[in-house]
C-alpha cells in the first residue's frame, strides 16, 4: 500500500519539487549547524566542570547533559537526510516530476524523518523547562563552576535557530497555495508506491519481443512500439506492455494495470 495515506504539513511545498528540496536543505543544514554548536559548547563545559557544575546547579546541569545529548543524537539523522536530498537532487532532472514529488512526500512520512520530529518536539520541551529554571535559578559559589552562562548560551544558539527557521518558512510561504492540492495529493496517495515501478521488468523493443507478447501498441498512449523503444512488462496475468514513461505516469496516480486493472503492487510481493 502506498506510505502517503495521511497528508503532512509540508506536502503542499513540494507541489514545486525544487522549491520543496531548497526548503528542506535550508532547514536541515541550519538545524546541523545548531546541533554541532549546541553539543560542543555543552560537552566543552561539562567535561570541564561537571563535578563543580553539579554543586552549583545540578537540575540545571541536569537539563544542560540531556538537552546536548538530545541534539548529538540528532546529528547522524540530519546527515542521513541531507544525504538523501543529494539523491534527490541527483534525480530531480531524471524523473518524472510526479515522481520527485511522491518522493519528498515519502520522505516525510519514514521513520527517520518522524524520530528527526520527536527529537525536535523533544528540544522544544526541554527548552521550555530550561528558559523556567534559569528566570527561577540562584547564584553559587564563585569557586564554584556556573551552569547559567552555558546553558543561557546553549539556549541562544537554539532560539536564534528557531527563529531563522519560521524566516525561512514565512519566506517560502510568500508563494499562493494552490486550490487543486487536495485533489492533486489525492490521486498521488492512489498511486503505485515507486519502489514497486522501478522493480518493473523493462525490455527493448525488437523481434524478440514481438516473438514473446501480443499486443504491439501502448495502450495508455495509443502509439505502436517503436525499434528501440523502452517496454516494461507488468505482472498481472496478461503480462500487459507499455511504454516506460506512459506506464510510470499511470502508476504514479493509480496502481493498477490499465487494461486488466490488476495491482502491481500485490503481484510484486
Amino acid at each position: 500500500m502506498p506510505t502517503t495515506t495521511n497528508s503532512h504539513p509540508l506536502d503542499w511545498k513540494f507541489l514545486n519539487p525544487s522549491k520543496g528540496l531548497k526548503y528542506l536543505y535550508y532547514q536541515f543544514t541550519i538545524s546541523f549547524i545548531t546541533s554541532i554548536c549546541i553539543s560542543t559548547i555543552s560537552f566543552k563545559y561539562l567535561y570541564s566542570n561537571f563535578g563543580n557544575s553539579f554543586l552549583c546547579d545540578k537540575y540545571l546541569t541536569y537539563w544542560l547533559v540531556l538537552f546536548s545529548l538530545v541534539k548529538f543524537c540528532d546529528i547522524p539523522l540530519k546527515v542521513k537526510l541531507l544525504l538523501k536530498l543529494v539523491y534527490l537532487s541527483s534525480r530531480i532532472k531524471v524523473d518524472d516530476t510526479r515522481f520527485t514529488i511522491k518522493r519528498l512526500m515519502n520522505l516525510v512520512r519514514s521513520s527517520i524523518f518522524k524520530t528527526f520530529e520527536l527529537l525536535n518536539i523533544s528540544s522544544y520541551l526541554l527548552l521550555i523547562y530550561g528558559l523556567v529554571r534559569i528566570v527561577s535559578g540562584n547564584t553559587c559559589d564563585e569557586n564554584l563552576a556556573n551552569p547559567y552562562s552555558t546553558s543561557v548560551k546553549v539556549m541562544m544558539i537554539f532560539i536564534i535557530r528557531l527563529i531563522i527557521g519560521i524566516i525561512v518558512l514565512k519566506f517560502d510561504d510568500n508563494e499562493p497555495v494552490i486550490r487543486g492540492f487536495p485533489e492533486f495529493l489525492y490521486f498521488l496517495q492512489d498511486g503505485a508506491e515507486i519502489e514497486d515501478i522501478e522493480n518493473l521488468q523493462e525490455i527493448s523493443m525488437n523481434d524478440d519481443f514481438k516473438n514473446q507478447y501480443k499486443n504491439d501498441v501502448c495502450s495508455v498512449c495509443t502509439f505502436e512500439f517503436q525499434e528501440g523503444d523502452v517496454i516494461k512488462v507488468l505482472p498481472c496475468y496478461e503480462s500487459h506492455t507499455f511504454h516506460k514513461d506512459c506506464i510510470d505516469r499511470w502508476l504514479i496516480q493509480k496502481d493498477s494495470c490499465p487494461l486488466c486493472g490488476s495491482s502491481i503492487a500485490k503481484k510484486n510481493k
